[in-house]
């Protein structure tokens, strides 16, 4: 079977790239069609593969722009060709690469990270970022978000199979698509993050994310800064310079580190605090598998990887003052450190697990 990758921009390693590895694996020699690609962001498995960019990719600065250039996007995915004799197009997709042309006989299944938010549900907070404020930029977005929406409906309905990453993601496919979809949560090298009994726990809280506006690390340094405890903060992003004004004499912004730095963090910190409203959210499924416990938003994803009162505790409103009630009760004992519990709950999302259901979501497509 002549299988075929695409993904909506290979530009780091987060998330769905982790996904998109698995998917390598399990179909090796695949071609990779992206929008743009920056191979030294991503790591030696994705960046060895037969890639095939749009000619937005091929722009000069064009990894550091097509953000702002989203209305050149659906005309830069159909300029995205499959060969001619591919049968199966498997999308990896949190934006509108699944809008590629398929040839005839050619099934689609669609691994759906997200039905892109800056389009249905938060376009002031896209708006909002750093890399979006310019007067330009905003009346770009608005004179295009209805024509973007539409692009990105009439390609989902077209997707033969969606796979969602997670319940919460599911609702969100049938609510802004009319499609149902199965739920695949993504997978954990839970091999690699794992405890360190050697290793005693810090003091220090800690943020593992890309630095954007959705992610609400604001709340996280806010809260951090009322209450002054020490918090670490890896990853980067355009937020990146907003943080750091804010940030109080106790944080640390170490910007993107390697995966083995990120886990020695993981085994030594206090908690990770994730105040995200996720689709799924691989980072705290990662933390959980090293024994560390979460402080998460209870909305959307952290509800299915997060065991309350046993590998972490929630606190409902996107708030600082919610993150530093929820701190200061962990900080009392509320939550059991429990480090076999964390364990235990990150071990259900293992790549085993992955492969076997995702290959039976191929087969069922009747290939």
């Amino acid at each position: 079977m002549k299988t075929t990758l695409a993904h909506h921009w290979l530009t780091g390693m987060r998330g769905g790239e982790r996904v998109l590895e698995e998917l390598v694996d399990l179909f090796p020699g695949s071609p990779l069609f992206t929008l743009v690609s920056r191979p030294s962001a991503l790591s030696q498995q994705l960046a060895s593969q037969e890639i095939h960019q749009s000619w937005l990719g091929k722009m000069p600065g064009a990894e550091h722009f097509y953000r702002q250039a989203l209305p050149l996007h659906p005309a830069a995915i159909r300029s995205l060709h499959l060969p001619e004799d591919a049968r199966l197009l498997i999308s990896s997709d949190a934006s509108l690469i699944k809008g590629m042309t398929v040839p005839k006989g050619c099934k689609h299944l669609c691994y759906c990270h997200s039905p892109p938010r800056y389009l249905w549900e938060m376009p002031e907070t896209y708006l909002q970022s750093a890399s979006h404020r310019g007067t330009l930029t905003r009346i770009g977005f608005s004179l295009f978000q209805e024509s973007l929406k539409r692009f990105d409906y009439a390609a989902a309905q077209k997707v033969d199979q969606f796979v969602a990453n997670s319940e919460f993601t599911r609702e969100r496919i049938r609510r802004f698509y009319g499609r149902d979809s199965k739920v695949i949560h993504p997978p954990t090298d839970t091999d690699f993050f794992h405890p360190f009994s050697q290793v005693r726990r810090s003091d220090f809280f800690l943020v593992v994310s890309s630095l954007v506006a959705y992610k609400r690390v604001d709340l996280a340094v806010a809260a951090c800064r009322l209450l002054k405890v020490p918090l670490v903060i890896i990853g980067d992003g355009p937020e990146r310079t907003y943080l750091e004004s804010v940030a109080g004499p106790e944080m640390r912004f170490l910007g993107r580190q390697s995966d083995e730095v990120v886990r020695d963090h993981y085994q030594r910190a206090r908690a990770l605090l994730f105040p995200t409203l996720e689709d799924f959210g691989m980072v705290p499924v990662e933390a959980q598998a090293c024994g560390c416990p979460i402080i998460a938003l209870g909305k959307g994803g952290a509800l299915e990887s997060v065991v309350e009162g046993q590998s972490g505790l929630f606190f409902q409103e996107q708030s600082a003052e919610a993150l530093v009630s929820a701190i200061s009760e962990f900080m009392a004992g509320k939550l059991p450190k429990d480090a076999e519990a964390c364990r235990a709950s990150a071990l259900r999302f293992s790549k085993a697990r992955f492969r076997e259901c995702f290959l039976s979501a191929v087969q069922k497509l009747g290939i």
